[in-house]
């Protein structure tokens, strides 16, 4: 809503929109499903798609026109991409029978994705709050108020 709200590009907003349909369709799909092991394909499969849709996200994310919220938005991606990865290689490694160690090395990254999170907060809040004061139609001037 944020970016529709400051006019971006169509597909950026329809590359955000596909990742929240993405996430929402596998929350469901396992919810109803139940995994098992024999649904391990199922699963690395929507990893990887979610890994390609983080990709995009971040191509998208460095196309935002506004300089205040490009660096947030591009720091959640390149996290959540980190994750991401991270956990591929220990789904692998699980897999092989190797050792599920590799997956407490996502947890720093998980760490530092909610406070992303909150700089993108507090960029959008800092940008809308400049913006409300400068182009508000509720503000006006002496001049475009008339004399009293």
């Amino acid at each position: 809503m944020i970016l529709n709200h400051l006019k971006e590009n169509k597909s950026i907003r329809v590359a955000y929109w596909a990742y929240i349909v993405c996430d929402i369709g596998v929350i469901v799909f396992y919810m109803m499903a139940k995994p098992s092991a024999h649904s391990i394909g199922t699963f690395l499969f929507s990893r990887i798609l979610a890994l390609s849709i983080t990709l995009i996200l971040i191509i998208q994310s460095f196309r935002i026109k506004n300089p205040i919220l490009v660096y947030p938005f591009s720091l959640y991606w390149i996290i959540l991409l980190i994750i991401l990865f991270i956990k591929l290689i220990g789904w692998i490694t699980m897999i092989q029978k190797w050792t599920v160690k590799i997956f407490q090395f996502s947890m720093i990254a998980e760490i530092l994705l909610p406070a992303s999170m909150l700089y993108i907060l507090f960029q959008t809040l800092k940008y809308l709050a400049s913006e409300k004061v400068i182009e508000s139609p509720l503000f006006k001037t002496d001049n475009e108020m008339g004399e009293y």
